[in-house]
C-alpha cells in the first residue's frame, strides 16, 4: 500500500472489509472520518498472509 491516492487507500480499505466481512472487519467513511473496525478476533496471520501471496503470484 505505497503511494497510493487518499481515494486508492480507501478503495483499498473497502475491498478488505468486503473479503474478511464474515471475520468481523469493517470500513466505514463517514463525514471524511475513515474507520477500520475489527469486530472479532482475525484469523492467523500467517493464513492472511498465504492467502495475500496466493492471489499477488496467481495473477
Amino acid at each position: 500500500m505505497f503511494a497510493m491516492t487518499k481515494n486508492g487507500l480507501a478503495n483499498k480499505l473497502s475491498a478488505i472489509a468486503a473479503k474478511y466481512k464474515k471475520e468481523g472487519i469493517v470500513f466505514s467513511d463517514n463525514a471524511g472520518i475513515k474507520e477500520l473496525q475489527f469486530k472479532k478476533l482475525l484469523p492467523d496471520a500467517n493464513e492472511i498472509l498465504r492467502d495475500y501471496y496466493t492471489q499477488v503470484y496467481a495473477g
